[in-house]
């Protein structure tokens, strides 16, 4: 397969970016193993809920992307500035309304979801739940600026932030975890445990999005934010964002809100059945790397030929995008099979957990050759404003296969969390199928979107 330069300009930044972000949570989680698999548990469950959140704003930021990128294709680089500056702050409005709503409800979501684990995972998930949830907001500024540079074409700069946001968070997270012991100097202080676990990633949440609203007030290229603390909604530009934001944020509340009940599942398996999930999700995450990449690329790219009215490009550059995926994911995942067991081992040296873990990740191996259907392909389809059709094929995925299809096999039938992950790989194939068969037809390049 022929690489393409301007697909590879664009994808080696956010590569960059995701491995990074990835390779420091996973650093993060090796610093914070000695604490126990309790911690471990209770680390996985609450970064559960916490990434339905971050997956929402997430969704939020794809309406801005879209619109930044079909704006800045149609060359009306001033409407594609203040479509980032509507985004960005309804998107900020919106995370601080999230954080105080969450905050307020946060025992009785806790005991709702997760009632079932043991005394001292939830002591310990409670402990690092009370911090990180005031970290949203943050969150959310980092990730909608940065997808305002990426609607414009530029990933090297949400690249540079989350690296130095990420160096941060494992330096922090090693001095928070386990504390500074010099002996009869002022910089003697006793570790925080899970508590600084938390701290070390509320610090460079904050400090990301810092950096990232002091690069959109700079400014870079045509991207300026004028009169940060003036703002005037503009409906009209809002009422577009949101057509492709509000489909997004659905789908990655609810889908991601599946994944928590599919946890609520797992806890009821054991704490072994808890690590495992959450080591071979990290891991998992690492293989996904370059189909994520690529997935906002092709976001991007089909938002700007779809801004230029280049239906015959944006199918083409879709098309090289989710072929480059499907092999470079395959080839990855396949490659790795026989290092699984020494990954593991930096997590753990609990036999039966490292068991569960390389089962679970090996047949996520095999499965990977459908996975860029799944993700990638949807993501292009949003790049057109196509973001209400690929919601309600992913809910459907989500709530008939991983859900009820998770349950049934995992539990009901007692295959364990093999069957759970199990009718995840059942949602990747029909969801995947669904898809191709959309992108066949043409509805999914007739929105209007700008």
């Amino acid at each position: 397969m022929m690489f393409r330069k301007e697909v590879i300009n664009l994808a080696f930044p956010v590569v960059m970016e995701q491995f990074c972000i990835l390779i420091m949570g996973f650093l993060n989680s090796i610093i914070a193993s000695s604490l126990g698999k309790e911690v471990i548990s209770a680390i996985g469950m609450i970064d559960s809920f916490n990434m339905v959140v971050i997956y929402s704003f997430s969704g939020l930021a794809v309406g801005g992307t879209v619109l930044v990128a079909q704006y800045y294709g149609k060359k009306e680089l001033s409407l594609s500035n203040e479509s980032g500056k509507q985004i960005l702050y309804m998107g900020t409005l919106i995370s601080l309304l999230i954080t105080i709503i969450i905050g307020y409800y946060e025992y009785p979501i806790l005991s709702f979801l997760y009632g079932a684990a043991e005394p001292s995972v939830m002591n310990n998930a409670i402990a690092f739940w009370q911090i990180t949830i005031y970290t949203y907001p943050f969150i959310a500024i980092e990730l909608i600026v940065s997808g305002i540079f990426r609607g414009a074409g530029n990933t090297k700069l949400p690249m540079q932030i989350n690296i130095i946001m990420n160096g941060f968070n494992v330096i922090l997270s090693y001095i928070f975890i386990y504390g500074i012991h010099i002996n009869e100097t002022f910089l003697e202080f006793p570790g925080l445990g899970i508590a600084g676990a938390a701290i070390g990633i509320g610090i460079p949440r904050a400090i990301g999005a810092i950096m990232a609203i002091a690069a959109y007030i700079n400014g870079v290229d045509y991207l300026k934010l004028n009169r940060p603390l003036s703002f005037v909604p503009d409906f009209s530009l809002i009422r577009k964002i949101f057509s492709v934001s509000i489909p997004a944020t659905l789908e990655a509340l609810l889908f991601n809100g599946g994944k928590i009940i599919t946890q609520v599942f797992i806890v009821s398996l054991g704490t072994e059945a808890i690590a495992a999930n959450y080591i071979a999700i990290y891991i998992s995450a690492i293989l996904n790397i370059p189909g994520n990449a690529l997935g906002v690329v092709a976001t991007m790219m089909v938002a700007q030929y779809m801004g230029q009215k280049n239906i015959l490009k944006a199918k083409e550059i879709l098309v090289y995008i989710l072929k480059l995926a499907t092999v470079s994911l395959t080839v990855f995942a396949i490659s790795c099979i026989p290092f699984y067991k020494y990954i593991v081992l930096l997590y753990t040296k609990d036999l039966t957990v490292i068991k569960m873990t390389v089962d679970l990740l090996v047949t996520n191996s095999v499965f990977m050759i459908v996975w860029a259907l799944s993700f990638v392909l949807p993501a292009g389809l949003k790049g057109a404003g196509d973001a209400t059709y690929t919601m309600i094929i992913s809910l459907l995925g989500m709530w008939l296969f991983r859900i009820f299809g998770g349950y049934l096999l995992g539990i009901r039938l007692g295959l364990g969390i093999e069957g759970v992950w199990l009718g995840m790989f059942i949602d990747w194939l029909v969801r995947g199928g669904l898809y191709l068969k959309r992108f066949r037809e043409t509805a999914w390049y007739k929105h209007n979107v700008c």
